[in-house]
């Protein structure tokens, strides 16, 4: 029986709380959930939600979705890659020698970062 389905980790708890997949496990997986689904020539479109922490309590508000390209290849998503700022050409970033679980050059001007967060992990309120 899977407990606490609110919770943002619920589907990351199989087989067990104490036994489970790893974050990389997770990214690897969703990483080629998009590749696989931009096959097809359509945008794909992924809901997105806000956490929202008030007086202890805590709830997720829908927010647009996250929109990948139609047609993104391997050469444009990488998994567990540092960022550096020469790898974005003109954009600006203060971002540089962090490692986010995917980034993703949706197209010149456009970078998506994800960060992948499973069983006991804390989000934050500027995660989605």
């Amino acid at each position: 029986m899977i407990e606490n389905i609110g919770n943002a980790t619920w589907l990351f708890i199989q087989p067990s709380r104490d036994h489970h997949n790893s974050e990389s496990f997770w990214t690897t997986f969703f990483a080629l959930y998009i590749l696989g689904s931009c096959k097809n020539g359509e945008d794909v479109s992924i809901p997105t939600f806000n956490y929202i922490e008030k007086s202890g309590s805590w709830e997720f508000k829908p927010d647009k979705p996250l929109k990948i390209p139609a047609n993104l290849d391997r050469t444009r998503i990488v998994v567990e890659g540092k960022i550096k700022n020469q790898i974005f050409g003109d954009i600006q970033i203060n971002l540089q020698n962090i490692s986010p679980n995917i980034i993703i050059h949706s197209n010149e001007s456009n970078i998506i970062i994800i960060e992948t967060k499973t069983v006991g992990s804390k989000l934050d309120i500027y995660q989605k």
